[in-house]
């Protein structure tokens, strides 16, 4: 069972990293319940990287999210690494969600196979929402032609979009457990969701 955190009549599902519900996203739900959101933590993953974790996890983990914020009036999905990209999925597959924010994302799969059955930016076409996606400027995992083709893909849809890179940062940048966290590009990213959700979500 999920629990819901908060009581606003805005909701959002967040979907954790590979560390799963840590101590890092438990500060950013507690920062989006003071922001008045109601909060549902999702993403007790058991793989040790993005790439073995099926798809149909993620986006049955974005299910029980939703489920446990039955009754809001609006709803929308944060993620971070891999939860970014779930984030991503979830908002274009899943009925419901009024937009996405990507912290760092995978763009592009390697190759397509059984638990990754579809290319991320070919779902696109079932957003209906808003997207906002952080990157590290070096982060491998997000090289710069994957930013390319999710621009280039975005710029033929009619919804807000905003993509921004964080200079001299990896992945993880977001997060204070990973070597790379940075907290100057973690506040301005924050600062900048907390602004697209307002806009978006009201």
């Amino acid at each position: 069972m999920v629990e819901r955190l908060g009581q606003g009549k805005i909701g959002l599902v967040l979907i954790a990293d590979l560390h799963g519900v840590d101590a890092m996203l438990t500060s950013y739900a507690r920062r989006l319940v003071d922001e008045g959101y109601s909060v549902a933590m999702v993403g007790d993953w058991n793989v040790n990287t993005d790439l073995d974790l099926p798809d149909r996890e993620g986006l049955a983990a974005a299910r029980k999210g939703k489920a446990a914020l039955a009754g809001v009036e609006r709803l929308g999905v944060v993620g971070f690494g891999v939860g970014g990209l779930f984030a991503r999925l979830s908002a274009s597959a899943l009925p419901g969600f009024s937009l996405a924010v990507d912290f760092g994302g995978r763009i592009v799969y390697p190759s397509i196979t059984q638990e990754k059955p579809a290319q991320p930016l070919d779902l696109l076409p079932g957003l209906r929402g808003g997207l906002l996606c952080h990157y590290g400027e070096v982060d491998p995992v997000t090289p710069p032609a994957h930013l390319e083709e999710l621009n280039q893909r975005m710029a033929f849809r009619q919804l807000p979009f905003s993509l921004y890179l964080y200079p001299g940062c990896g992945h993880g940048f977001y997060d204070p457990q990973e070597e790379g966290y940075d907290l100057e590009a973690a506040e301005l990213s924050w600062q900048r969701t907390i602004r697209f959700l307002e806009l978006q979500l009201g």
